[in-house]
């Protein structure tokens, strides 16, 4: 919604319909394991953590093809 947000131009219904099934989820898994806090957490978190392994990865592959000799 704000620049440099990662769901930037998304459309406002998209937005809405994705943060409400996450919501339904998280209370599934949380009443589901009997009230853990931290399965809660860790499924918040976890597509943070992908983002952030993929744009490590990317950085990490564009900088071997610009330090190796042609």
């Amino acid at each position: 919604m704000l620049p440099g947000n990662g769901n930037y131009g998304q459309s406002f219904p998209l937005f809405l319909v994705g943060t409400t099934a996450l919501s339904v989820a998280m209370a599934w898994l949380y009443i589901h394991t009997k009230g853990s806090v931290l399965l809660a957490m860790l499924m918040h978190s976890a597509p943070s953590i992908k983002r952030t392994i993929s744009c490590n990865r990317a950085s990490l592959r564009s900088a071997h093809f610009r330090s190796t000799p042609r």
